[in-house]
């Protein structure tokens, strides 16, 4: 055979050459391309193996380059974070090496001086993430995502010395940050000063990085798929951002969430996939949970009534009367309403829409019970306190509380299901189902789950219930009304008549001289003058027998609010929370931290507050036909250590009994106060079952004797003996009678004998939880109330 070859190709006159040759040596197994040009000749070498080789080792080292500097990141950043080498880091460093990759690859298509800033500014924009959540997790102990930046310019606006403290406090972690940025950027000029790579090399190399980030995925789903794997929360988007971190890294949790924002497939329109939630496995051994028991605790009237850390205006004793014997219904029914799914059905073709109808069709529902009416005709005041742990709850630092919470319904086994986010927790806390924050449609971009309910039709909530019993209702909190657009948000859940610190909302129209006012300026505010002085707005309304008319009250605490520290600090502007020194006194003999001390004194706020209502309540004759609940909005992430937490709950003689992990925490950090005391009741009702935040309203519907649908909820009523009951965390993870599940970790923690659970049953819980997350989204989204429901019960 011949031994080498030669051709010529005629070039276009608009190409400034006259030839392309390519002659071919068998030899060295070389291609030599001549490029005869019009003024002189152009040589080069092209390997046969490797395609344009000189191309390729540039690329290669450029990639390897990025893909290097984007796993030291995730090196750093976990260091930082204390997140432990788990396998997972196979998958982190195995993305990052994709990511790098198709980076590369992209910015090689453009001339050099466009190549090298598009580099730097990836490589700037993921330093900066970085630091943005080593700060934000600093401070809130959850990491963020692009939804909630918008409420971070918010908060920015309210809580500005909050967030220089924020940076301030990580300025080490940043300065490391930023040297590894500079560091890697400086190699980067070094590696793309090169001119331009040729078209086809840049085609090939492009399509081999999406090879290997498909490779990485199908990987995962090799080594760990299965209906909930690794895999299957990678593909589940949204997805939960604290686990996308730990579990793909900073990185590729960025790279999710701009997938959810920018083609997030669950955008309204398409078939949601519901699992399947198999309730005789989940119910397996267990047919009914055990009936609440009543165990006698002392009331108030078998002790001196507590003294409050500030002296109340109002001091008369409460004198409890107990409440007439109750009735329940004998006959269990389920708790729905009548839904033509039918006619939903015929009247849309949206496939979200529809799917969503089959699922609350077909879903399982709760009973009435013995308490299915307990409190109705009764007043309710709902306290969603800021920053609140039952663990901080003691006979000598909080009498009032005490007493309260171990009185009325003792809901022995709740736990406050959020983290972190106010919003979060007060939207489940009024609406019984869970929030969103990840952004899968337009108005979720910009808003909060509980912003985007405010055009929405929400007839399940506590306050529009009892609007249509001809109930009043009234809603307090001390920071402005335009915070998370509780001006909006308040008024379509049946709050008519609201006072902010910037001014009241009467049924729609503001007034600016009916703002609350406090003794001091700076912020949070006292939530003990917040009862003060709004009690007279609902005390002071009677009937013509001089009896205070029904009433319905909502207050969201303030002085709760973090930071916690500088409470002995001679400058006074190092101190951001006034509330420190109110309480100064009491805290000072405490042996804790300063921290901690500081955060006693600031929710010993909200010991005077219920120690206030309670009074004032007695003074108007209606103490014992009111109804208090008062829940935690989230974790008291401005705790910024588990050893401070821990020293909370030792110097509170409340010590943590689980400390299994989740979440950055252990569940024993979650545990919390439902409380839901009645002076008029005779004696407790104590109630072992597992709940949580999106409980409360359904088990409130049902002791107020509401007619609603169980289905349309993502709590279920505790007291129902007939359901199934768990308690679920933000993240997924949830705790149940017989197991605790991390979802972070995906590692089950079994709570009985192993042989006790069924087979199947932790799956069938997971299942659970997830319909829970997801038709609380799909309500929201599709406004599924009013179709639903109807407009009577629309607040509106």
């Amino acid at each position: 055979m011949f031994r080498s070859f030669s051709f010529s190709l005629k070039i276009p006159p608009t190409i400034p050459c006259n030839y392309f040759q390519i002659v071919y040596n068998k030899s060295d197994k070389l291609y030599t391309g001549a490029v005869l040009m019009k003024s002189r000749m152009k040589l080069r070498k092209y390997n046969t193996l490797g395609f344009f080789e000189a191309e390729w080792k540039g690329m290669l080292s450029r990639a390897g380059l990025l893909s290097l500097y984007f796993l030291t990141l995730e090196i750093v950043f976990g260091i930082m974070q204390g997140h432990g080498f788990t396998f997972q880091w196979v998958w982190i460093s195995l993305f990052s090496l994709a990511e790098g990759f198709i980076l590369a690859s992209l910015f090689s298509f453009f001339p050099r001086i466009v190549n090298l800033i598009l580099n730097g500014i990836i490589m700037l924009a993921a330093d900066l993430w970085t630091i943005a959540q080593v700060c934000y997790y600093g401070r809130f102990q959850t990491y963020l995502t692009l939804s909630e930046v918008g409420l971070g310019k918010q908060a920015a606006a309210d809580f500005g010395d909050d967030f220089k403290t924020a940076v301030t406090d990580k300025i080490p972690e940043i300065l490391i940050l930023l040297a590894v940025f500079v560091i890697f950027q400086a190699l980067a000029i070094h590696y793309w000063t090169r001119r331009r790579k040729h078209i086809i090399s840049v085609l090939i190399y492009t399509v081999f990085s999406f090879v290997l980030l498909f490779g990485t995925v199908g990987g995962m789903a090799i080594f760990e798929g299965g209906a909930h794997s690794l895999y299957s929360s990678y593909a589940s988007h949204p997805g939960v951002v604290d686990s996308n971190v730990v579990n793909f890294g900073v990185i590729t949790s960025f790279r999710l969430n701009v997938e959810d924002r920018l083609v997030g497939r669950l955008q309204s329109g398409r078939t949601i996939k519901f699992e399947s939630a198999d309730m005789e496995v989940l119910m397996a051994g267990a047919s009914e949970t055990p009936a609440p028991t009543a165990t006698l605790i002392p009331l108030p009237t078998a002790e001196p009534t507590p003294e409050p850390t500030r002296e109340p205006e109002a001091t008369a004793t409460p004198t409890i009367t107990p409440t007439p014997t109750f009735t329940p219904t004998p006959t269990p029914h389920p708790q729905v309403v009548n839904i033509d799914f039918e006619k939903i059905a015929s009247e849309t073709k949206n496939a979200e829409l529809l799917s969503l109808n089959e699922w609350v069709k077909n879903a399982d529902h709760s009973y009435s019970n013995d308490f299915t009416g307990y409190f109705e005709g009764k007043n309710l005041i709902m306290i969603c306190a800021e920053s609140f742990t039952s663990k901080m709850i003691n006979k000598e630092l909080t009498p009032t509380l005490y007493m309260m919470s171990n009185n009325g319904f003792v809901f022995k086994n709740y736990y406050g299901t959020f983290k972190a986010v106010t919003t979060n927790g007060e939207y489940a806390f009024l609406t019984g189902l869970m929030p969103n924050t990840v952004g899968t449609n337009e108005e979720l971009k910009t808003n909060t789950t509980f912003e985007l309910s405010a055009n929405r039709s929400m007839p399940f909530t506590l306050a529009n219930h009892l609007k249509t019993h001809g109930v009043q209702s009234y809603g307090y909190h001390g920071n402005n009304g335009s915070y998370y657009n509780r001006y909006l948000t308040h008024p379509n859940i049946g709050y008519d008549f609201i006072r902010f610190r910037d001014y009241s909302l009467i049924n729609g129209v503001r007034d600016k001289k009916g703002k609350m006012t406090w003794s001091h300026e700076g912020r949070p505010t006292s939530d003990y003058e917040t009862a003060k002085q709004t009690l007279d707005d609902y005390l002071s309304q009677r009937d013509e027998n001089g009896k205070v008319k029904q009433f319905s009250a909502y207050y969201m605490t303030y002085s709760g609010h973090h930071p916690y520290y500088n409470i002995h600090s001679k400058d006074t502007s190092l101190v951001h929370n006034p509330m420190c020194f109110t309480h100064r006194d009491i805290v000072d003999p405490l042996e804790c931290s300063e921290g901690v001390k500081s955060f006693i004194a600031c929710n010993l706020e909200v010991e005077d507050m219920v120690t206030e209502i309670i009074a004032r309540l007695s003074e108007a004759g209606c103490l014992e036909d009111t109804v208090i609940v008062l829940t935690n909005d989230h974790f008291p992430y401005g705790i910024p250590t588990t050893k401070q937490f821990n020293e909370l709950c030792d110097v509170c003689g409340n010590p943590l009994t689980d400390k299994t992990e989740v979440a950055g925490l252990n569940f024993g950090s979650f545990e919390n106060s439902f409380i839901c005391y009645c002076a008029g009741m005779k004696e407790p009702v104590v109630v072992e079952t597992p709940c949580c935040t999106v409980d409360i309203v359904p088990t409130l519907l049902n002791l107020f004797g509401a007619e609603y649908d169980s289905r349309l909820l993502a709590g279920t009523d505790v007291l129902d003996p007939k359901s199934f009951h768990i308690a679920m965390l933000y993240d997924k993870s949830f705790i149940t009678d017989r197991v605790q599940y991390n979802a972070v970790s995906r590692k089950v923690t079994y709570l009985v004998d192993k042989s006790q659970v069924p087979e199947g049953y932790v799956d069938a819980c997971i299942s659970f939880v997830n319909n829970k997350f997801e038709i609380s989204l799909r309500i929201i989204q599709n406004d599924y109330y009013r179709l639903a429901i109807g407009n009577e019960t629309d607040s509106r």
